[in-house]
């Protein structure tokens, strides 16, 4: 309402104000093991009762991330922003962000995969087989399988100096 002193009382036009409620802070729940092979992944996750979800890690938005879960390859600092109502960039919502959750993740790569060869492909009579790995990485141990069954076969070796040599089990059939 606009008064003056000399002129009439002007009203203007009547505005609607919705108010909504603010959405329950969110929060994250650890999902996995810390200790990783490459190529696996631990979840995060928060209750699904809201509407719509927006992930950040390091404080960077994860495009595509509008789910109650999301599976990280890497480690870092993670939140999550919750609204009951689509996110705009030209009209505000109610939006509640979780605290951060420091994940550290230890990334165990896969050793690379060595050049090796049979010694003796044709074997007279029962014996074992030996394998021997050129290309070979320190601190990775190596174990030969009968490709047929998946079992282990010989002793395992841990890589450290010059060729290593695997020798199989006695060996009865052609594997």
């Amino acid at each position: 309402v606009v008064t003056s002193e000399f002129c009439d009382v002007y009203t203007t036009q009547e505005v609607a104000v919705t108010v909504e409620m603010a959405p329950e802070k969110p929060i994250i729940e650890f999902i996995g093991e810390q200790e990783l092979c490459e190529g696996e992944f631990a979840t995060l996750q928060i209750a699904d009762n809201y509407a719509h979800y927006r992930w950040y890690r390091n404080g960077t938005m994860i495009e595509g991330s509008d789910m109650y879960t999301i599976d990280i390859y890497q480690g870092g600092d993670y939140e999550v922003e919750v609204s009951n109502y689509p996110f705009d960039p030209f009209v505000p919502v109610c939006t509640e962000m979780s605290d951060v959750l420091s994940v550290t993740l230890n990334i165990h790569y896969k050793p690379y995969m060595p050049q090796f060869y049979v010694v003796d492909r044709s074997l007279c009579e029962a014996s074992p087989a030996q394998i021997v790995i050129d290309n070979w990485e320190e601190n990775v141990w190596y174990q030969a399988y009968i490709w047929e069954t998946g079992e282990a076969t010989g002793e395992p070796r841990l890589g450290y100096e010059n060729n290593i040599i695997l020798e199989t089990d006695v060996l009865e059939n052609e594997v």
